[in-house]
């Protein structure tokens, strides 16, 4: 169990650091476009996705939005590299804050969702090498570090993970930029992948993504999937 601590954040000022964070977005299709002639099998599968519209419904002030947020039906959770704040959802005040110790080898949150009263948080060591990733896990109702699901050396920075069905759904992002005192490019952008895991997070299948879409991550990747 990694050392932490969990500290009451009511009251902190919001500090409008990273912008607002936007929630409750409800989408809308997009008007559709005419009927193209009969196109052969091949060229259906690289048409183009679906396009969708969104209303802005509420904004919230935050202090640590740099990462990712997670909502369930009465909060959200603002992730930031070290640490998880637990906001009201009705006032957007700050409740909870797990904040993991100087000393703690958790130093790189990158989303999270809900799941039965839990958070998952995808979390790997970026940008040191050799890639390491694993899946924290939190009480949603005391924001209390609970379990770890390691991937220890694998396929790249788990940066986001969802839960849809019966399986869970991760990205691990690799990069073309070089970090800061190292030589080679952070696991290239091309071996960007996402996995489908089981209900313990063993690996039952895996996709890479298309060069396309692959070459407009360059030289970042896919830090963001649910």
């Amino acid at each position: 169990m990694l050392t932490t601590r969990t500290r009451i954040a009511a009251g902190v000022t919001a500090a409008a650091t990273a912008g607002a964070l936007a929630l409750g977005v409800s989408l809308a299709p997009a008007d559709a476009a005419p009927p193209a002639a009969a196109a052969p099998v091949a060229a259906a599968a690289l048409a183009e996705p679906p396009v969708f519209t969104a209303t802005l419904d509420r904004a919230y002030e935050t202090f640590d939005a740099n990462q990712g947020v997670a909502v369930d039906d009465r909060y959200f959770y603002v992730v930031d590299n070290r640490r998880i704040t637990k906001h009201d959802r009705a006032s957007g005040q700050p409740l909870l804050q797990f904040a993991a110790e100087s000393s703690s080898p958790m130093i790189h949150m990158d989303s999270g969702v809900v799941v039965n009263g839990k958070l998952y948080a995808a979390h790997s060591n970026y940008s040191d090498s050799p890639m390491e990733s694993s899946v924290e896990v939190f009480d949603t109702r005391t924001m209390k570090h609970v379990n770890t699901y390691s991937f220890g050396i694998s396929r790249g920075s788990l940066t986001w993970l969802d839960r849809f069905d019966g399986a869970w759904w991760a990205g691990f992002a690799n990069y073309d930029i070089v970090p800061n005192g190292q030589t080679k490019p952070y696991g290239e952008t091309y071996n960007t992948q996402v996995v489908k895991l089981g209900d313990h997070f063993q690996v039952v299948e895996a996709w890479t993504i298309p060069k396309p879409i692959l070459d407009r991550f360059k030289p970042m990747s896919n830090s963001g999937g649910s």
